[in-house]
């Protein structure tokens, strides 16, 4: 596997790890709260999955 190959995989599982915990707390939110601020939630969800 080439640095490339292992750096690509690496961010994948990174990105799928940190969306991870995201839903559950919108799932949370809703259950709880009953309501989420659609606004920031997709804010934060786009931050969440650049690549910057």
């Amino acid at each position: 596997m080439s640095l490339r190959a292992f750096f690509k995989l690496v961010e994948i599982q990174t990105k799928l790890a940190s969306l991870f915990p995201f839903l559950v707390g919108c799932l949370f939110a809703m259950y709880r709260y009953h309501a989420i601020n659609l606004i920031t939630t997709l804010i934060f969800l786009v931050r969440c999955c650049s690549l910057i």
